[in-house]
């Protein structure tokens, strides 16, 4: 629900990341790095472009991808 009233509100496609509150920070940001990567590498394909942010969770998500060869990729 929450998800879609964010796509609704903002006119964003919105993936939420469930994970539990008893979970320490870093392992809450781990989770959401596995989906966020898991998502990058469904989407990226050839021709795209990337912009790249910084911080922890960004950091946390670049562990998480596993390289692939993706012709004609802008970062």
């Amino acid at each position: 629900k929450l998800s879609q009233e964010l796509a609704d509100v903002f006119g964003v496609a919105v993936h939420v990341a469930m994970v539990r509150r008893a979970l320490s920070d870093q392992r809450r940001r781990d989770a959401v790095a596995r989906v966020a990567a898991r998502l990058l590498e469904e989407w990226v394909q050839p021709g795209s472009t990337v912009g790249v942010a910084w911080g922890t969770t960004v950091s946390a998500v670049a562990t998480q991808l596993q390289p692939q060869p993706v012709a004609d990729v802008h970062i």
